[in-house]
């Protein structure tokens, strides 16, 4: 191995080894770390950029996410390397972004151009790079309610995962399987808002049960499958079962993420509609105006999360009797759904 060559791999490994991923994100550090030694390229401007947008996003800081990706991208697609992995994950960040902040239209711009780009390029050692895009595009359809669309590439990505981490396990002789989980619970609330409640349980149970193992019984990620689990209790007409799961899910995000983190207005969300449906208007009331406030501060006022909170909020005054207010609600939520409908 030449020096430059040496210099490389040492740098690599002083990036990586600065990095604090989950779980879920080992496989992809992993696999990284070989596509970097295979292409004999270290750490760059682009990985730096990738990073600080991962670090803006983590906190809060989307714009600043935004600028971070925008800068990967030029600099993937200027570069002279033109390298398939590198544009392909700027694409796909930007995509998930947007699909997080409500701007679905752009959002599927970039996730389609990351399929385009990482479907025939990406080598076997970058698999996760596409499983990744694939589970987001998936997502993005769901959201859209597009969901013949939506199946076929989220069972797609579970596929390639659960292939991935059965080869890591072989080489590492460590579990990577909560990358996997993430693929689960996607494909069973997909199955969950189709009212294929039979077929979203197991999924559910079983991202559950990884992520348990693999995080604790107290991770923000565990606190996503109780949140799942509890809108399934709640088809099931099992209340009192789904009112637990969502408390304990609220009682996680609180802890972990902070009072008006919009894990926790999703958490208030679905108590809300547990008390609305035993009857305690007040309650249901209380919970879902924190909720929608928490929706306006960390999704802005345009999201569709802040639609459907209005939705129910107007059904639950009109139930009331109090149709003035419940029509004020109802056409903040249209003028919403009208403007993202194409």
């Amino acid at each position: 191995m030449s020096i430059f060559a040496r210099e490389e791999m040492r740098a690599c490994l002083s990036f990586l080894g600065n990095l604090r991923p989950e779980p879920s994100a080992r496989i992809g550090i992993v696999l990284c770390f070989v596509s970097l030694l295979a292409s004999g390229c270290g750490p760059t401007l682009w990985d730096a950029r990738i990073e600080a947008g991962m670090g803006a996003y983590r906190q809060g800081r989307y714009a600043e996410a935004e600028k971070s990706w925008r800068a990967a991208l030029e600099e993937a697609e200027t570069s002279g390397r033109r390298d398939a992995r590198r544009l392909a994950r700027s694409l796909n960040n930007l995509g998930w972004l947007y699909g997080q902040q409500g701007r679905l239209d752009e959002a599927e711009e970039f996730l389609t151009r990351a399929r385009a780009v990482a479907d025939p390029a990406l080598s076997t050692t970058d698999r996760p790079g596409l499983a990744a895009i694939l589970d987001n595009l998936g997502r993005l359809y769901h959201l859209q309610r597009r969901y013949a669309e939506a199946e076929p590439l989220l069972n797609r990505a579970l596929e390639m995962r659960e292939k991935m981490v059965s080869f890591l396990r072989k080489l590492e002789g460590f579990d990577h399987s909560a990358a996997v989980s993430e693929t689960l619970l996607h494909l069973a609330e997909l199955y969950y808002d189709q009212r294929r409640h039979d077929e979203a349980e197991p999924l559910v149970l079983r991202s559950l049960k990884i992520r348990e193992s693999a995080l604790g019984a107290d991770h923000p990620r565990v606190a996503e499958n109780l949140h799942a689990l509890g809108h399934v209790r709640e088809r099931q007409g099992k209340l009192a079962e789904a009112e637990t799961l969502f408390a304990r899910s609220l009682a996680i995000n609180e802890k972990a993420l902070g009072p008006e983190h919009a894990q926790v207005a999703h958490d208030l969300h679905g108590l809300a509609a547990i008390y609305a449906a035993r009857g305690e208007r007040e309650r249901a009331e209380a919970s879902y105006r924190r909720a929608l406030a928490i929706f306006e501060k960390t999704r802005g006022p345009e999201h569709h999360d802040v639609a459907d909170t209005l939705e129910h909020l107007a059904r639950l005054l009109r139930d009331s009797g109090r149709e003035a207010e419940a029509d004020s609600f109802d056409v903040r939520a249209k003028a919403i759904r009208a403007k993202r409908t194409p």
